[in-house]
This record gives structure tokens, sequence and C-alpha cells, in this order.
């Protein structure tokens, strides 16, 4: 039974790669009047100092959903497909997804959750929401590849190939589950850049208001140049072209585009582009 009473909650979901500016992106949607949570993960020292702005809730039972798929952790290059989802031995935990979320919303009508486990973990929640008959908003954050790739590197000892492997997998997953469904792709670089001007677009693009006060705060208490390490451009792709699989710079070019509101995310050629690509991913991947 659909449950009516939530019909007017809103969700916002950020989307994409680790290390990608989920956290800074999901920390910026206060700004908007999105409420984020009551457990979020605690800052860690030089990995994200000014705190990770991801419910523990949804983390801890992102892990448990992976793990019940055969035992895949974050980081598992090797894409889920739909019919693992539909396996009964995750009927349990859709069961208290459902509860979580319900419980989360109670008191407001606007919710944001960040993990990036939710972009490989979509076709799951997106039978939560469904359920509970949400409002759900996408915003994909994106991030130069070679930037993820360095990040991981020096985070978790990744070689660059995994990286680019993992980069490719969570953004065609992402994509691909949220085609035809209300999104925006946002460009970390650019929200570091130009924070007004970006968060502004948000607020436009999913119809919720701009609170000067949360902005000032924002930009002064939270935002700054040293969130970020390294910048790279669109052209580094190309220069690298040899180190970075085609499928990688194909996508990255798409998205870029998108977040400067030069392709439409409801293009039906970018669409086919990703679907296309997912069918294609386990070769892709085993090639690179």
């Amino acid at each position: 039974m659909v449950h009516k009473h939530n019909k007017q909650k809103r969700i916002i979901v950020v989307l994409g790669m680790h290390r990608s500016g989920t956290s800074v992106i999901a920390r910026s949607l206060k700004v908007l009047g999105v409420e984020l949570g009551d457990n979020l993960m605690p800052a860690v020292q030089n990995v994200n100092d000014k705190g990770f702005w991801e419910d523990m809730d949804f983390f801890s039972l992102n892990e448990e959903i992976l793990d019940v798929l055969q035992g895949r952790v974050w980081h598992t290059i090797h894409p889920i497909f739909q019919k693992e989802f539909n396996d009964y031995s995750l009927a349990p935990l859709k069961i208290r997804a459902t509860e979580l979320l319900r419980k989360k919303i109670a008191n407001t009508n606007v919710f944001g959750i960040k993990d990036p486990r939710f972009s490989i973990l979509l076709p799951f929640w997106k039978e939560v929401f469904s359920f509970l008959d949400l409002d759900i908003y996408y915003v994909i954050a994106i991030r130069n590849p070679i930037s993820t790739a360095l990040s991981l590197q020096k985070r978790d000892g990744f070689e660059l190939k995994k990286s680019y492997c993992l980069w490719l997998y969570h953004i065609v997953s992402c994509f691909v589950e949220t085609e035809k469904q209300h999104r925006i792709v946002v460009n970390y670089d650019q929200v570091i850049a130009d924070p007004e001007s970006q968060l502004r677009r948000i607020s436009e693009k999913l119809s919720l208001p701009f609170y000067s006060s949360e902005f000032e705060d924002f930009t002064n208490n939270f935002i700054s140049f040293d969130l970020r390490h390294s910048e790279f451009h669109l052209k580094d792709l190309e220069i690298l072209a040899d180190e970075i699989p085609k499928n990688v710079t194909q996508a990255f070019t798409i998205l870029d585009s998108m977040s400067k509101d030069q392709i439409s995310t409801s293009s039906k050629r970018a669409d086919q582009y990703f679907r296309n690509t997912w069918e294609k991913l386990p070769s892709i991947l085993l090639g690179v």
C-alpha cells in the first residue's frame, strides 16, 4: 500500500563517484533549506576535514546491502545487475530501508541523502522511494576523473587504472538509473570556483529557495580552495589519452557539458550513450 501522506515529501539524492566532491555538494544543500540527517559521519583529518555530510544510518545500511550482494564492497569492480537486486535475501533490508527513510523524513519536507554507494545501489533504493511515493530529485556530482583517481591513490593506494574503472562504473550506473527523472549535473570544481552561481543554479533547477544567511555561513566557514588539492581540465584527459580509457573521457565530456547547461540532462542521445555503455560495461572493465 502506498503511503499518500508522504506525497509532498521531497528527497534530494546526491550521487557521484567517491572523492568527487559529493561531500561539498551535499553540504551546499543546506543553503537551499535541505535537511541532511541527525547522525552525520564525523570529519576525518586529512581525508574530509570539514565533514562527509552523510548520515551514518544510510551509510551503514548501504554497507550491509553490498555485503549481501555477493560480499561486495564499494570498490568492487563488478557491476550489479537488476536480477541481483530482485533476490529475496534483500527483502529484510528493503523493509529496514523503508522504515529508516520514513523516520528521517518525518519532521521535514525536504531531506537530502548522500553516499557515493547510492550510485551503484539505486535499483534497491528506487523501490523504497516508489513505495513511499516520494518526490525525488537527483544531483549528480562530477569531478575530473584524473583528480578523483589521484585522490584515491593517495587515500587508498589504488592504482589509477582501478580508479578510472570505478569512476566509469559509478557514473554510468547513476546516469542510467536516473533516466527520465529530475536530475542536475554539478561540477565540483565549478562549485569551488564560483559557489554562488552554482548554488543559485541548483536552487533554480530544484525549485528550492536560496537562503543568503546560509550561503554566507557556507562561504565564510566551509568552502575554501583548500578543499581542492588538484584541478584538471577536459583537455588534460585528451593529453593523457593513452593512459585513460576512452569511455571515461567520453562520459566526462558529456557530463561536463551538462554541468555547464550546454547539453540537457534529458538528452536522448546522451541517455542512449550511457545505456549502451552500461550494456558493454563488463567487457569494458575487463579490457582496461
